[in-house]
């Protein structure tokens, strides 16, 4: 059976052995929005709204008011998450980190890792200054220091 995305965020709106996807009116249980009957899309959710996508997850994250975790937990979940989606941890995306915890790859939650950051970018950032310094290093807070 195909699986079928929302055309708003590209979330997995389910499987369906139809073409006509969903078959009436319903709200996406990402996005909230309405899809409406024969709207969804069969695209795959990872091509070009990805940051819609995003944008979606970090609002859904916001609004659960998780508390924030210990730093060191929330770099080694995402530096797990990343490796496990086969990205490169300076590159997570928060859709690749969604899809690990989803998947049971990580407990940290994205709301748990953007209430101890403050953004997914704080977080990235905070991946780069926790990694060893090393001559040559790509790592901006390296840079600095050395510079």
């Amino acid at each position: 059976m195909p699986e079928f995305f929302c055309p708003h965020g590209r979330m997995s709106m389910g499987h369906s052995d139809t073409r006509l996807h969903p078959p009436a009116a319903v709200s996406c249980p990402s996005c909230r929005l309405v899809v409406g009957q024969g709207r969804a899309t069969l695209e795959d959710a990872t091509i070009a709204t990805a940051g819609t996508a995003a944008g979606f997850i970090s609002s859904a994250a916001r609004r659960t008011g998780a508390a924030a975790v210990d730093p060191r937990v929330a770099i080694e979940d995402m530096r797990h998450a990343a490796e496990a989606m086969g990205a490169d941890v300076k590159r997570l995306r928060m859709l690749d980190y969604d899809n690990a915890q989803r998947l049971g790859v990580v407990d940290t939650t994205v709301a748990e890792v953007l209430a101890t950051f403050g953004s997914w970018k704080g977080a990235r950032t905070a991946i780069l200054d926790a990694e060893p310094q090393q001559h040559g290093s790509d790592n901006p807070a390296a840079q600095r220091a050395a510079g």
